[in-house]
């Protein structure tokens, strides 16, 4: 028989938990520790960070700020400054902004800001584009996934697919010949995703693993563990990633002031690159409203000379005709 092997209703059941417990979050504030831990062979280095950020639904916005320590890789040349990178997300900015991202030479450098246009960067858990939403589903569309598996539960590209119900874990894996993919959904914790595995099925295959532990804060179930696990069979590479909460706040208020560029904190004679308006000025002395207006004078001006030139000629080459 084709389809979904098991149980499908608790997919439902599932899903509808987990978007019940989204909904009732409007705003999250947090402060975590990164750690890193990277393996090649025996020769193992970790690297730490903190990342706070605020979160607040109702402005679809976020704000982070992302602090590594020294044993963080430095992207620079030796010796050069290792910045914190702060970054910002909101409809009103319509986009995204960061600064810190791009590496200096010498503390006496300018640093960069970027600005960049609604969708042009895709959210992830880096410095570039953090959106802690995705702690919730290892950066997958869970509610979309789920509602995929229900409406084809009865047809034969999800042969290999089964779900089932051990006390109060949903598990649904997705087992073919070339790789195992499992999630486990808790139901005492809303249905929120707490273990993924990818498990490709060959010597040379690749293995990742996560998992994540909830806290219920005011009424919300919200991580305050992830570990991300990391094995490449072939090149014996391994990585271990740790979030771990050090401070966590739900539904508490936070200031429209969080989510403006002014949260970036440039500083006078940092660079400003404005990739919404297509401009580029330094902060403290142009602002982007007075170099837009210098292009659009630069514009006018030329094209009056282009338009007075093609008069000229046109007049000219009339006098030459009657003539």
């Amino acid at each position: 028989m084709a389809g979904i092997k098991g149980d499908v209703g608790l997919l439902r059941t599932t899903v509808d938990a987990y978007r019940d417990n989204l909904r009732r979050l409007k705003s999250w504030q947090a402060r975590i520790e990164l750690t890193r831990l990277t393996r090649k062979s025996v020769l193992p280095r970790e690297s730490r960070a903190t990342i706070d950020f605020s979160y607040d639904r109702s402005r679809d916005s976020t704000t982070w700020h992302w602090s590594p320590d020294e044993s963080a890789p430095n992207p620079g040349p030796p010796g050069s400054p290792l910045d914190p990178i702060t970054g910002v997300r909101s409809k009103e900015l319509g986009g995204s902004a960061h600064i810190g991202l791009i590496p200096r030479r010498s503390e006496s450098e300018p640093r960069v800001a970027q600005v960049f246009p609604e969708g042009q960067l895709k959210p992830g858990l880096g410095a570039e584009e953090f959106d802690p939403l995705l702690f919730f589903t290892n950066q997958q569309e869970i509610g979309a996934m789920l509602d995929h598996y229900i409406e084809v539960a009865d047809g034969a590209r999800v042969n290999h697919t089964s779900v089932r119900r051990e006390r109060d874990v949903v598990i649904l894996d997705v087992d073919t010949p070339k790789r195992l993919t499992r999630f486990e959904f808790d139901l005492t914790k809303s249905g929120n995703l707490t273990f993924f595995l990818s498990d490709a099925k060959d010597t040379q295959g690749r293995l990742g693993e996560w998992r994540c532990e909830y806290a219920h804060i005011a009424g919300v179930w919200v991580p305050d563990k992830v570990t991300r696990h990391r094995l490449n069979r072939g090149t014996r590479e391994e990585m271990d990633i740790t979030y771990r909460w050090l401070e966590n706040k739900v539904n508490v208020p936070v200031a429209a002031e969080a989510f403006s560029l002014e949260r970036l904190g440039a500083r006078p004679g940092d660079i400003v690159a404005d990739n919404r308006a297509g401009v580029e000025f330094t902060y403290g002395d142009v602002g982007p409203e007075a170099r837009n207006h210098q292009a659009l004078w630069f514009i006018a001006a030329n094209t009056a000379i282009i338009v007075v030139l093609a008069l000229l000629s046109w007049w000219s080459r009339r006098r030459r005709v009657r003539a």
